[in-house]
């Protein structure tokens, strides 16, 4: 009897469509390396920045902050705190909170983890008598200034955490270093992405890590130039503000 032989069986190919960015090569590309990198820079920059940003408070909050204890370190200026968008690009800078407020009555205060607040005190200092109110903003200050003492807030001044900012600036950096020296940006020149990068909250590094290193996409036939880059950050940063007004009009209103 002749032998059997059995039928071999040839592999099945993958197909293209079948091909998952989790699979291995995935990771030995360091255009997607570098992509996966920035945006952990971006998530750890953004989440500390959001945590240590000040909150706005009313002056009823600081009162029960005082009298509860929970501020363990505070300062009076005459402008609110630094806040989590800027007016001038990138990074944390002065928020929408200092266009508003009596000068000298804004108090700034820390709880027991380090998570700041503000305040305007202004109503606090207001006395029952008319004839013997504060007749000018200091004077307003420093009557402010001795309340918070007599209600036994510590004399103690802020400690305001570096670590934002730091990262802030080593995210910035890297990403300008990446668009500038590394690989080559297919979808807008390097010109096009560098003055994206200035997009406020990081925003413009964070599209080039998706949409040109992770995304790993194909040579644009047009890729954006320089002029379009400036267009897109006035309209994004214009987009951005306006957002952040309509937010407050309707957090206001509830």
């Amino acid at each position: 009897m002749g032998e059997h032989t059995a039928p071999q069986l040839t592999p099945a190919q993958p197909t293209p469509g079948h091909l998952s960015h989790a699979a291995p090569g995935w990771w030995r590309s360091q255009r997607h390396l570098l992509g996966v990198f920035l945006v952990a820079m971006w998530v750890a920059w953004f989440g500390v920045t959001l945590w240590s940003a000040p909150h706005e408070e009313t002056a009823g909050d600081l009162r029960n902050a005082v009298s509860s204890g929970d501020v363990k370190a505070w300062d009076r200026s005459s402008r609110a705190p630094d806040g989590l968008l800027s007016s001038t690009g990138f990074g944390p800078g002065k928020g929408m909170g200092n266009m508003t407020g009596t000068a000298g009555t804004i108090i700034e205060w820390q709880d027991a983890s380090g998570q700041r607040y503000w305040a305007d005190g202004a109503d606090l200092v207001q006395p029952l008598e008319p004839q013997s109110a504060p007749q000018t903003n200091g004077d307003a200050g420093r009557v402010l200034d001795q309340w918070m003492v007599q209600q036994g807030a510590p004399d103690r001044r802020l400690d305001i955490p570096s670590v934002p900012r730091w990262l802030g600036v080593g995210f910035w950096a890297f990403g300008i270093a990446a668009i500038v020296f590394g690989y080559q940006p297919r979808r807008g020149n390097r010109w096009f992405w560098f003055w994206l990068s200035s997009l406020t909250l990081g925003l413009g590094v964070l599209a080039y890590a998706v949409f040109e290193c992770i995304r790993d996409p194909k040579q644009a036939a047009r890729p954006h130039g320089g002029v379009t880059g400036l267009v897109w950050v006035f309209a994004g940063k214009l987009a951005i503000s306006l957002a952040v007004l309509l937010i407050g009009a309707i957090a206001v209103r509830m």
